[in-house]
């Protein structure tokens, strides 16, 4: 098989691979996430920015301009790979979106899927097509079948490397509702904006749980959520925070925010929160003095991923449970009868108008009420104004190009007039 051409190359991270077949000399941390990237400058800003994000991958590959691998095969092939857990790309066309697809309406893939597509916007569209010669899609409609079939739409790549942490280091929430603990009230209030734009909620802390809190928080701080230790709160304190906010019964998923002031170091805090041991995922997020980060990286046992702004764990919860919550596969959907409603179907043909209506009223759908009238019968039609004149015939199929849709008819005048007006086109 032939990957590319202009591409970056491969990478697989196993300890008994180790192969990095890339321009980049940076070598990733082993984890559970593949990354396809069909652009091989995002590839390699990727690789090269390691080192501050903690990204791990098992496998990572540029596709370039997809003359032989492409995204389907490595849709596939990853699937089935035991060393992939979440599936990443950066895509800027699909090869064949059908194909792509069809493997979710097969019920083929069951691992979480995110996509961060470039060229959403007109502008973005024409920019792909320059670079790489694809054609672009409707966004509209890309957005749609992603949704349709559970694939995770990323809005940049930060959201979508966070997304995948989220999925390799943490179990899947429950459901939505979160409890934050913070030490600084504005970041708090990024992550309830958040929370709400991602159909997140508040967790209603129980009685109970606030009598517990009491004992802790300091009298000027808060009890309920978001729950305000203040900049004094200590590790101890968080720790304890934490491991009673998860055993609260109305508590989804808990969202750690700590601010490093200059009496409360970083690194005890994340520690004490990482040995806490629970089924509920605790996303913290931490916002430390400068040297943190390498000091983090030397000394600190936590396996699990960390968050730099307030606002990234309420996008991952958000996107995991919309994995969680994908609609139920239906597979292939095809009629047990070409008789449906009493109605003898045949392909190739447009359905009537009163054909639609009494197969929308076969299988209940929702149709606004409808009335059909001969021409010459038209100065007799007893209906509620105002209305919709719709012109309908076997060979009048694309309505709006004869100008045989006009919407807001007033008085019966006008719905004569504008009869005339139809039967002339």
């Amino acid at each position: 098989r032939l990957v590319g051409p202009n591409c970056m190359g491969i990478i697989n991270t196993l300890p008994e691979i180790k192969m990095n077949a890339t321009f980049v000399a940076e070598e990733p941390r082993n984890g559970k996430m593949a990354f396809c990237s069909q652009s091989g400058a995002i590839g390699a800003a990727v690789l090269n920015s390691l080192r501050e994000t903690d990204i791990r991958f098992s496998q990572f590959i540029s596709v370039g301009n997809k003359a032989d691998v492409t995204e389907n095969d490595l849709l596939e092939f990853w699937e089935k790979d035991k060393n992939v857990s979440v599936i990443t790309y950066y895509l800027e066309s699909f090869e064949a979106g059908e194909n792509f697809i069809k493997y979710f309406i097969d019920g083929k893939i069951t691992k979480p899927v995110i996509i961060l597509k470039g060229g959403r916007t007109s502008s973005g569209i024409k920019a792909a097509s320059s670079h790489t010669g694809a054609l672009g899609s409707s966004d509209k409609v890309v957005d749609a079948v992603l949704r349709q079939f559970g694939i995770i739409r990323a809005d940049d790549l930060n959201d979508m490397f966070n997304t995948a942490k989220g999925f390799e280091d943490f179990p899947i929430p429950e459901g939505n509702r979160v409890a934050v603990i913070t030490n600084a009230g504005g970041p708090a209030i990024l992550t309830v904006d958040t929370l709400e734009r991602n159909s997140l909620t508040l967790a209603e802390l129980t009685p109970e749980t606030k009598m517990k809190l009491r004992e802790i928080v300091h009298p000027q701080g808060s009890v309920n959520n978001p729950v305000d230790l203040l900049p004094g709160g200590t590790a101890e304190q968080f720790k304890q925070v934490n491991e009673i906010l998860v055993q609260d019964k109305n508590v989804d998923a808990v969202i750690s925010v700590f601010v490093e002031p200059i009496m409360v170091p970083a690194m005890p805090v994340i520690e004490g929160i990482s040995d806490i041991k629970s089924s509920k995922p605790i996303f913290q997020v931490v916002m430390p003095l400068p040297e943190f980060w390498d000091k983090y990286r030397k000394e600190s046992k936590t396996k699990r991923s960390l968050f730099r702004r307030p606002e990234d764990p309420a996008v991952v919860i958000g996107n995991m449970l919309k994995f969680k919550n994908k609609p139920a596969n239906t597979k292939h959907l095809s009629p047990k009868s070409e008789k449906v409603a009493g109605l003898q179907l045949q392909k190739d043909k447009f359905l009537s108008q009163d054909e639609v209506i009494k197969i929308s009223k076969h299988y209940n759908l929702p149709i606004i009420e409808t009335q059909l009238f001969e021409y010459d019968k038209l100065k007799d039609a007893k209906v509620n104004f105002p209305v919709v004149l719709k012109a309908v015939g076997e060979k009048i199929i694309h309505k709006s190009d004869l100008k045989g849709v006009v919407l807001n008819i007033k008085d019966k005048s006008e719905l004569i007039k504008t009869a005339d007006e139809m039967t002339k086109n």
